[in-house]
């Protein structure tokens, strides 16, 4: 069997305009460094799609799920990497191409018997957030596999 790569980056797609996964593709190739592989997955809900690609490296020490319409930039996967030292979920600042922040991670809020999920929308969050966006999130392999990966009933656009 073939050893695994220590990060699989997985970009689960749902009609996917090819401008956009391309220029996804091209950013990782340009800015990505290590041992990383990263794998396009279509057809299935998020869950099934991400799912299917972890399945192709079950032992991979990380797992990146990355939106087929997210660009990465230079030193991208270095920080999230030494995180995961101290978590075992990292999410990532997603910026508009226009600089402005779009999420910073997610707060909760469990008002009048309504949970809702609100965007962080600051450069810094005043602490540890409550959940991220699946849209670019760096999971550890052993929490990835204790899990059994993602859950076949996650809505893709809740991200």
């Amino acid at each position: 069997m073939t050893r695994s790569p220590e990060t699989i980056v997985i970009i689960p797609t749902l009609h996917t305009a090819d401008h956009l996964l391309d220029a996804c593709l091209e950013s990782l190739e340009e800015h990505t460094d290590g041992d990383v592989v990263s794998i396009v997955c279509e057809g299935g809900s998020f869950g099934e799609n991400v799912n299917a690609g972890a399945a192709n490296f079950p032992e991979a020490r990380y797992y990146m799920l990355l939106n087929e319409d997210t660009v990465v930039g230079h030193g991208w996967l270095p920080p999230l990497l030494l995180a995961a030292h101290h978590h075992h979920i990292i999410g990532c600042r997603l910026i508009y191409p226009d600089n402005r922040l779009q999420h910073a991670g997610v707060y909760l809020d469990f008002q009048d018997g309504i949970l809702t999920a609100h965007n962080h929308l600051t450069e810094q969050p005043p602490g540890p957030v409550e959940a991220v966006t699946g849209a670019a999130m760096l999971v550890d392999g052993e929490l990835w596999r204790e899990l059994d990966g993602m859950d076949l009933n996650y809505q893709s656009g809740y991200e």
